[in-house]
């Protein structure tokens, strides 16, 4: 999810000023482009869905307000593989079954 304030030098919204959000892959190439046309006092939110075979590493997003001027703002962010923590333990108890509402020491 990206989200932009666009604010004028007095930090008012400027309505109605299409930003294009141009986002690349890891490896420099450019992935897609997304328009927003900030009705909305100025803000504006864009969802880039990733397939489950995106590129891993560092993407990077760049706002313009032209997409052939420079970008007003960017900013990088990590698509990665989740793997939770593991901890690997042994556990033991005093009894081979326990039977309900039958005491344990584990």
């Amino acid at each position: 999810h990206v989200a932009a304030l666009a604010r004028d030098g007095a930090a008012k919204a400027v309505e109605n000023l299409p930003l294009t959000f141009i986002f690349s892959r890891p490896d420099g190439v450019e992935d897609r482009r997304i328009v927003s046309d900030g009705a909305s006092a100025g803000g504006h939110a864009v969802d880039l869905p990733l397939e489950a075979n995106a590129m891993r590493g560092t993407w990077s997003v760049s706002i313009h307000t032209d997409p052939k001027q420079p970008a007003v703002a960017s900013q990088m962010f990590l698509v990665e593989d989740f793997v939770p923590d593991r901890i690997e333990f042994d556990m033991k108890a005093d009894k081979q079954e326990i039977a309900r509402g039958e005491t344990a020491n584990i």
